[in-house]
């Protein structure tokens, strides 16, 4: 049977050890790391109701989440009408409405005027209340 022993080697002081060679980020690199950028979150989530003059009713459970990366002036949204349910005539329809995907840029942003850019989806969902094609967007805002 073969017998194993460990060898340490004394270092003085300052001496760098092997492993403490094995940084994964070279020093020269480090400056060029870049954070990602600030996100702030926010949502909105809703219920309305209407009681149409011809005796239709609708329920929509409307949402809106949206991510805006603050140091990039860039923002995404998912938004929808939710579920819904709408009665006219004895009929009833229900269920999810299309979602749409969207993502905006402000390569102008003032105090005294704004210019978005930016383009989206809107993803079937094939149901009572949903659309049977996708539709895409794109567009410009000022404000």
């Amino acid at each position: 049977m073969a017998s194993h022993r460990r060898y340490e080697t004394q270092r003085g002081p300052g001496e760098r050890r092997p492993e403490a060679d094995s940084d994964p980020v070279p020093p020269s690199a480090r400056g060029a790391l870049v954070a990602a950028p600030p996100v702030e979150w926010t949502g909105t989530f809703g219920l309305s109701y209407t009681d149409a003059e011809d005796g239709s009713r609708t329920w929509l459970s409307p949402l809106d989440v949206q991510a805006e990366f603050k140091n990039v002036k860039t923002s995404v949204d998912l938004y929808a009408d939710g579920y819904g349910y709408s009665r006219s005539d004895g009929d009833s329809l229900s269920g999810f409405t299309d979602p749409t995907l969207a993502a905006w840029h402000k390569p102008i942003q003032a105090k005294a005027y704004d210019l978005a850019v930016g383009g989206g989806i809107t993803v079937p969902v094939h149901g009572d209340l949903g659309g049977e094609h996708r539709r895409e967007f794109v567009g410009a805002v000022h404000t």
